[in-house]
């Protein structure tokens, strides 16, 4: 999800979540994939390390494929029908694929995950956030959903909820462009703290 900032003035609605999403995200370093597979580890280190943009961005994809394999072929075959539904806009039968995934699969971070972007998408920031906290309490290192925490704050003119977000979206992955553009707009239009 790609927005710019801007709409200020209402309240941030978010606030009270947040330090129980960043607490995930920072005190459960330790924390392997919800799949457990070992192999997110050395790519959470290029993509924390690495100065090349090109290898971040292979280490990315390589984490999100990683992230997409349940190892339950029934729960892959209901992933892969999930996302298509997302993505033709059939956003109530996705909800409903992924709903079927988290009850199946409840410990499958992605399964959380994708049906917090299909809330996200519908305008239902509540249970987005809900299966955002599933989603971290699960893989604490999840930039995806850390980002959409970002972007509901974002949707909630929370400028300093996001900003907060998206600096812990770049402690993971550095290299996120978008989300580095993001922070820089934002800290323009955020008080600095503790000043």
């Amino acid at each position: 999800m790609n927005q710019r900032v801007g709409n200020r003035g209402m309240a941030p609605l978010w606030a009270p979540l947040w330090p129980l999403v960043l607490g995930m995200v920072m005190l459960v370093p330790g924390v392997g994939a919800d799949q457990g597979d070992e192999r997110l580890v050395g790519l959470f280190e290029v993509l924390r390390t690495t100065p090349d943009a090109d290898d971040a961005l292979a280490a990315e994809a390589r984490i999100w494929g990683i992230w997409l394999e349940s190892g339950q072929e029934d729960i892959d075959a209901l992933m892969a029908r999930g996302v298509g539904a997302m993505e033709s806009r059939r956003y109530d039968d996705a909800v409903s694929l992924f709903g079927e995934i988290v009850a199946r699969a409840p410990q499958f971070a992605e399964g959380w995950n994708k049906r917090a972007t299909v809330y996200f998408l519908q305008q239902d920031y509540t249970a987005s956030v809900q299966d955002i906290q599933r989603t971290l309490a699960l893989e604490p290192r999840h930039f995806g959903a850390i980002s959409g925490m970002g972007q509901i704050f974002l949707r909630r003119d929370d400028l300093a909820g996001a900003l907060e977000a998206f600096e812990a979206v770049l402690r993971i992955h550095p290299h996120a462009r978008t989300i580095r553009e993001a922070v820089e707009e934002l800290r323009l239009l955020v008080p600095k703290r503790g000043a």
